[in-house]
């Protein structure tokens, strides 16, 4: 306004001021506007990486997850397994499921049989050996006379 009163006015000096104010003023904001853009870019560049980051992490967070499902998906008792329903009475090779089930339990039974009677052999055994070094050591301390010996043999 001021600067198209000055200009119908004819007065070179005012308007000059005017349009000298006008120009600072617009210099001031383009400052004012570069440092604003300035600290939005600075803020932009952090969200930017910040974003990656939480990307990456994320994704390394589903990998270990899918990792951890795999290693422990034997413990977890309530989980519904994946299986095809199999008919009782329905026939394999001419031999029922139900027959094929006591076979494999009968298989079982017996090599744990076995597992316990190898066991119980060798344990039998230690203690025949243990019992014959015992009754020798008693023997050869009664051979000797040594009481002292044949009581800590005894013991």
């Amino acid at each position: 306004r001021s600067k198209e009163q000055a200009e119908l006015s004819g007065d070179l000096t005012q308007l000059r001021s005017i349009t000298d104010k006008l120009q600072d003023l617009e210099e001031r904001a383009e400052q004012l506007d570069k440092t604003r853009s300035k600290n939005i870019a600075a803020i932009n560049y952090i969200n930017v990486r910040n974003r990656k980051t939480n990307i990456k992490e994320k994704e390394f967070a589903i990998i270990r997850e899918a990792e951890e499902r795999r290693l422990h998906t034997d413990t977890d008792w309530f989980t519904r397994r994946k299986s095809t329903p199999v008919l009782v009475t329905k026939s394999i090779d001419g031999v029922s499921f139900l027959d094929k089930l006591k076979q494999r339990e009968d298989e079982a039974t017996t090599k744990r049989q076995q597992q316990w009677d190898s066991i119980r052999a060798e344990k039998e055994q230690k203690e025949a050996a243990n019992s014959d070094r015992n009754s020798s050591s008693v023997i050869l301390a009664a051979l000797i006379g040594d009481s002292m010996l044949q009581n800590v043999v005894a013991a």
